[in-house]
């Protein structure tokens, strides 16, 4: 793992041998992104280097796709250590005889049809889901095919880099309000769709979810929940993103950047392979009916206390947290999960026109993650019942 800073100060060809491989066997697209340094986040880095792929001539994309290796039940030597590992967490390695024989028939219909091969992110697939992805892409034109693979390529990019080079939370955190914001000014512009630089909102935070470890529900209404999978006996789940108002005495959706913080802390702890402390559930809505200052707006308690979700649905709720209640439902969230609660005079508040400054990030991801690392120290016996 290299930091950002360290990253940016390597001499062009330490900087290749870095990053040559997060793009399978093409060295030529981190050579190209070393003349935008320095870079100010991971997801800058991302976003250059999609954008180098998306720019590239039709012959040098279809040869990228083209190094990629077949997805195979049996690995074979000429892939890389980095596609050999993402196949053998996808299971591929411990299929059924029935499945290899599939995806060994699949791998031959669809090499004939499009004359490179089936490029998928197999991070949260299963053997099954892979065969179900080849099956539905073989009704695809080659145009549509060859813009998939890059996007399947984008992907698999931001996996790589992430397991490679660590960055700030709140560079993180700019950088994913920058993309999330209609302001031309935004400190991250959003790259050209091709290769894998999702345009839906809703489709951004799901893959800064999965690089979170989160498994990733869309449910209703826009909204997307994120929820970690860790085997504790505990059924406790903290939820970022909703919150208890001590003071109306209401449910309410938080702004953007309370769930951006704690899905940029998570996946912080992803890389230095730290769990937190208890079962960790994000809920967002990056695109829909909000105050026009909630990107700008940062409402964080140092000493929390928790409702659970039962109680809150006992609460007075407007019809966008009632939406984010069944939402969380519906991802298997259980009614024992804690929300913090906001009491009056008692959280530091933020709020600015433009985008907010490192330290204030800094500050806040401090307290998020000593409350993922330590959740209910000294807040346990404040839980708020509701009558």
């Amino acid at each position: 793992m290299i930091t950002l800073a360290a990253l940016n100060a390597l001499p062009q060809e330490e900087f290749i041998h870095t990053l040559g491989d997060v793009f399978e066997h093409s060295p030529w697209v981190a050579a190209c992104a070393f003349r935008s340094r320095p870079f100010h986040s991971r997801l800058q880095l991302l976003d250059v280097m999609r954008t180098v792929v998306a720019e590239a001539g039709l012959e040098t994309q279809l040869s990228l796709i083209r190094a990629h290796p077949q997805l195979r039940a049996r690995p074979d030597g000429g892939m890389s250590a980095s596609s050999a590992s993402e196949q053998r967490s996808a299971g591929l390695a411990g299929s059924s005889v029935r499945h290899a024989e599939q995806l060994e028939q699949l791998n031959a219909a669809y090499t004939a049809r499009f004359a490179f091969p089936f490029v998928l992110a197999v991070r949260g697939h299963t053997p099954a889901s892979i065969l179900a992805a080849m099956e539905a892409r073989l009704a695809n034109d080659k145009a549509q095919e060859r813009e998939t693979c890059l996007r399947e390529i984008g992907r698999i990019a931001a996996y790589r880099l992430h397991e490679r080079v660590s960055s700030p939370i709140s560079a993180e955190v700019i950088a994913m309000l920058g993309k999330l914001s209609d302001d031309p000014l935004a400190p991250t512009a959003p790259a050209s769709p091709c290769c894998g630089t999702a345009t839906a909102p809703a489709d951004l935070v799901r893959e800064w979810m999965h690089l979170a470890g989160m498994a990733v529900h869309m449910g209703a209404g826009g909204y997307v929940v994120g929820r970690t999978s860790i085997a504790r006996e505990s059924t406790a789940v903290l939820i970022a993103g909703l919150y208890y108002d001590a003071g109306t005495h209401e449910a309410a959706c938080g702004c953007r950047m309370d769930s951006l913080l704690v899905i940029a802390a998570l996946q912080q702890l992803t890389q230095q392979r730290i769990s937190p402390a208890c079962d960790v559930a994000v809920i967002a809505r990056p695109q829909g009916p909000r105050d026009p200052d909630a990107a700008g707006r940062l409402y964080i308690d140092e000493s929390p206390s928790y409702v659970t979700l039962r109680q809150l649905d006992k609460t007075g709720a407007d019809s966008e947290a009632h939406e984010a209640l069944l939402t969380l439902r519906s991802a298997g969230v259980p009614d024992c999960g804690l929300v913090s609660m906001r009491w009056p005079g008692r959280h530091r508040e933020w709020r600015t026109d433009s985008f907010p400054d490192a330290d204030t990030l800094e500050w806040a991801s401090s307290l998020w993650m000593r409350r993922l690392l330590d959740p209910l120290s000294g807040s346990e016996q404040q839980v708020f019942t509701h009558e």
